[in-house]
C-alpha cells in the first residue's frame, strides 16, 4: 500500500512540474498586473494632484520602455496623480548636460525630478530571466532623497506574453508619442502642466511661447526653482539683431545627422551672416558648450564654393588661419570652434573649420568633441 501511494505522489508531482513548464511559475503575473501593482505603490506614498516623473525605464528594447511608461503614466494618471510629460526628457538632460542613456543614477534622476518640479522620480527595468521576467520599479522622494518605494514582481514568460512583447518590440516608430503630454492647443490647468508646455515649446525653438508659459507655471507655484534657470536660458538664446532662437546641443553626430535633427525640430544648423551674429555665436558656445568643433550650416559642392543652406549668401567668413584647406580632398562642412583647434595652436574661440562629414573616419577623440548649434526663424 506504502509503495502504491508513493508512486501516486509521484506521479502527482511529475504532472504539477509539467503543468508549471507548460503555463507559467504560478507566483507569475501579467505584465499589466504588474505595471498596476506599482502604480498603486507608487500613489499610496503620495497625496492626490502630486506631480512624479517617470525619468528612465529600461528593457531589451526602446520601444517596450516606451510601451511600459506610458501604461504606467496612464495608471498613475487614474489614481490622481499627475505625471511629467516623459517627451521633454531629451531636452531636460540636455540642458542639464547628462547623458542620455538607458540606466539612471540615483543623483541623476533627482536633478531631473527638480527640473521637472516632480515630488517623486520613478525608474525601472525589465530583465529577461528565461523562465520569468523580473518588472522593477524604483520612487525616490525628491525633496528628502529618500527611496519612498521599491516594486518587485515576476512576470509570466509564457508563449503569449513573449509574443505580444515581441509585437510591441518589433514596432515601427519614427516618433515617440504619448497619449497623456501637454498640448499647444489645450490649456494647461496646473503649475506642472505650464511648465511641460514650455519645455516642450523650448524644444521646438518657440521661445518666446515658452517663456510665457514658464511665468505662467510659477506664477501658480512660486517654488518652481527651475524656471527661473530655464527662462535665463531661453533669454540668452535669443539674438536680438534678427529676433532668432539658437541652442546649442552637445552631441556628437554627422553634419548630415545634425541637419536632419534640426529640421526634424522645425529649425536648421544655424548660419552667420554679420560679425554681431558670430560675437552672438561665440557667447552662445562660451555659455552652453562643452564640446571643441559645433557643425553650422555651411558647406560646398565639388566646385569648392561655399553656400548656407538656407541660400543666404555666405558674405561674412571667420575662417581659421589656412582654411578651408579641404584636407584629404573630403572637407565639404563647416564647423565653429568653442576652443583652440588641438592640432593648430593659434586658433580661437569662434574660428571656422572644414570638416568631414564621413562619420566613420574620425578619430574616437574627435567624436566625442563634435556638437551642433539649430537656429530658428521663429
Amino acid at each position: 500500500m506504502k509503495t502504491i501511494k508513493s508512486i501516486l505522489g509521484l506521479i502527482i508531482g511529475i504532472v504539477l512540474l509539467a503543468t508549471c513548464a507548460t503555463s507559467g511559475n504560478l507566483s507569475t503575473i501579467s505584465l499589466h498586473e504588474a505595471i498596476e501593482r506599482s502604480a498603486e505603490r507608487i500613489s499610496g506614498e503620495l497625496p492626490k494632484g502630486s506631480r512624479v516623473a517617470i525619468v528612465a525605464f529600461t528593457s531589451t528594447n526602446d520601444n517596450l520602455s516606451d510601451y511600459i511608461m506610458e501604461e504606467l503614466t496612464g495608471a498613475l494618471f487614474d489614481r490622481g496623480i499627475e505625471v511629467a510629460d516623459r517627451q521633454n526628457l531629451e531636452y531636460v538632460f540636455q540642458e542639464l548636460n547628462f547623458q542620455i542613456s538607458g540606466m539612471v543614477s540615483d543623483d541623476t534622476a533627482k536633478s531631473v525630478g527638480r527640473f521637472l518640479a516632480a515630488d517623486m522620480v520613478i525608474t525601472g527595468d525589465l530583465t529577461d530571466l528565461n523562465s520569468l521576467f523580473r518588472y522593477r520599479t524604483s520612487a525616490i522622494n525628491v525633496e528628502t532623497a529618500v527611496r519612498a518605494s521599491v516594486t518587485r514582481q515576476d512576470v509570466n514568460a509564457d508563449n503569449t506574453t513573449r509574443r505580444m512583447l515581441a509585437t510591441i518590440t518589433n514596432q515601427q516608430s519614427t516618433t515617440r508619442t504619448t497619449r497623456y503630454g501637454v498640448s499647444e492647443n489645450i490649456m494647461p490647468q496646473t503649475a506642472g502642466a505650464f511648465l511641460d508646455r514650455g519645455i516642450m515649446f523650448a524644444s521646438r525653438g518657440q521661445y518666446n511661447k515658452a517663456i510665457a508659459d514658464f511665468d505662467n507655471s510659477v506664477s501658480m507655484n512660486p517654488n518652481i526653482k527651475a524656471v527661473n534657470t530655464l527662462r535665463e536660458n531661453l533669454e540668452a538664446r535669443i539674438f536680438e539683431g534678427n529676433g532668432h532662437s539658437y541652442r546649442v546641443i552637445n552631441q556628437s553626430i554627422s553634419w548630415t545627422d545634425a541637419r536632419r535633427y534640426a529640421e526634424e525640430r522645425g529649425g536648421y544648423l544655424a548660419t552667420i551672416t554679420s560679425r554681431d551674429e558670430q560675437a552672438f555665436i561665440e557667447n552662445l558656445l562660451t555659455r552652453d558648450g562643452n564640446r571643441i568643433f559645433y557643425w553650422i550650416g555651411g558647406y560646398c559642392s565639388n566646385d569648392r564654393i561655399w553656400r548656407w543652406i538656407t541660400g543666404e549668401p555666405l558674405s561674412f567668413t571667420n575662417w581659421m588661419p589656412g582654411e578651408p584647406n579641404n584636407s584629404g580632398n573630403r572637407e565639404d562642412r563647416l564647423q565653429i570652434l568653442r576652443v583652440p583647434h588641438p592640432d593648430a595652436s593659434t586658433s580661437r574661440l569662434g574660428q571656422w573649420n572644414d570638416g568631414y562629414d564621413e562619420f566613420n573616419i574620425y578619430t574616437d577623440t574627435y567624436l566625442s568633441n563634435l556638437g551642433f548649434i539649430i537656429e530658428w526663424s521663429n
